[in-house]
């Protein structure tokens, strides 16, 4: 029985200085990659791209609605805090007998190889 225990010390300890002479793992050089490899690295690999869809709040709407570069279309004679569900709306409009449902999509676009992966978020859709 000792004589295992001297063999797997024996055998730790070998371990343990092979990994000591190696080093620490992700010692090596953090420097970037020369222009023409990191530009292969930026361009290449999977695009992937996706987007999702959630249900908001009136007043979410209203705020986006009045950004700088929003596009809105809102039916006439209907008010842009009626049209998110804020404000009564009147008869004889074509939404006044349904309630208003607000959404938000995001789309966004990926491509690249890590860390030099380029992601593309477009939220004004």
């Amino acid at each position: 029985m000792s004589v295992r225990r001297a063999a797997l010390g024996l055998l730790l300890a070998a371990t343990a200085a092979a990994l000591v002479s190696v080093g620490p793992a992700g010692a090596a050089d953090p420097s970037p990659l020369p222009p023409d490899q990191a530009q292969a690295l930026a361009t290449g690999g999977t695009t992937t791209s996706d987007s999702t869809t959630t249900a908001v709040d009136g007043l979410t709407a209203l705020n986006a609605s009045s950004l700088p570069g929003a596009d809105t279309s809102i039916e006439s004679g209907v008010s842009a805090q009626a049209a998110v569900g804020l404000a009564p709306l009147t008869e004889g409009n074509i939404i006044s007998a349904s309630k208003p449902v607000c959404w938000a999509s995001t789309a966004w676009s990926k491509w690249g190889t890590w860390p030099y992966q380029q992601r593309f978020t477009d939220t004004t859709n």
